[in-house]
């Protein structure tokens, strides 16, 4: 439980990179539309680690408590 309690809690960093990220990208993109595409890419992969870790969390906990309740 405690796990998936500190996967959830590193999540919304993750997404406040990925926003962080989209917002440079529009910036570089008026001088560099490759770097910018780079810097897209990259924040849409913080996203996707991110769901996959708040999914993760989320199971682990539920898993922790189905395991504690057969206690």
């Amino acid at each position: 439980m405690v796990f998936g309690i500190t996967l959830i809690l590193i999540t919304p960093l993750l997404f406040f990179n990925a926003n962080q990220k989209d917002k440079e990208a529009e910036i570089i993109r008026q001088t560099n539309e490759v770097r910018a595409d780079v810097r897209k890419s990259n924040a849409n992969f913080n996203r996707t680690i991110a769901f996959i870790m708040l999914a993760g969390g989320t199971l682990s906990i539920i898993f922790g408590l189905h395991t504690r309740r057969k206690m």
